[in-house]
């Protein structure tokens, strides 16, 4: 065979090889994203009851799972107001649970911290044995009284750290215990819920450093 004969028979081929090679790279390259991405693929939706009793539960699901791996605690942040718009008082709150699940399982359980500005549910963020905790769950709070204004906050860190000084349920400049430098590896998802609101397209982010989240359907 001729060697214009064979470059006819193995451009071609080299071709399909390229551009298989490039295909496989972008696809892999499209599924791989990281810590700080993940705030773009995370779906959290809210329901909130008008009648009693009242209950606000809450749903999240990442759709991907984050390339550089996960570390630290995650937070969900529950801001109640009554009518006169100040926060619900701990003492009409009837439940405060959240459950982790992985495979259609529970596979974590707590209850939400009371403060008098809101609740906080701290649960852990990391894969063990196959199983991975923190992405996806589910929280409810049932209330005796009725609120007028409801915000739900979901904090992903990915960085280590010693817990959270547990104040604001908003988690604006949170200070993270037993890390200093964590200020750049966390984000805040918002979720504001009316009476009446539409809750579709209402999430904000908040990426780390004090930035101001981005309010009104952040």
């Amino acid at each position: 065979m001729s060697w214009n004969n064979k470059l006819v028979v193995l451009l071609p081929l080299l071709l399909m090889v390229i551009l298989f090679a490039g295909g496989w790279f972008y696809i892999q390259q499209a599924d791989t994203i990281t810590n700080e991405d993940l705030s773009n693929h995370v779906q959290l939706e809210v329901e909130k009851t008008e009648t009693s009793p009242y209950v606000v539960e809450a749903e999240w699901s990442w759709s991907e799972t984050p390339e550089d791996g996960l570390a630290g605690d995650d937070y969900i942040g529950v801001s109640l107001k009554d009518e006169e718009g100040e926060p619900l008082s701990g003492e009409v709150l009837e439940q405060a649970e959240l459950t982790l699940d992985h495979a259609g399982e529970t596979v974590y359980e707590t209850e939400g911290e009371v403060l008098d500005t809101g609740i906080i549910f701290s649960f852990p963020n990391a894969t063990e044995e196959n199983e991975v905790y923190g992405s996806s769950g589910k929280m409810t709070v049932t209330t005796e009284e009725e609120t007028t204004e409801t915000v739900i906050s979901y904090l992903h860190t990915w960085a280590e750290h010693e817990g959270l000084d547990k104040q604001d349920p908003r988690f604006f400049d949170p200070a993270f215990l037993g890390n200093d430098n964590i200020e750049d590896a966390y984000w805040v998802i918002d979720r504001f819920v009316e009476p009446g609101d539409d809750l579709s397209g209402q999430d904000a982010v908040d990426e780390g450093q004090g930035q101001t989240p981005i309010e009104g359907g952040s």
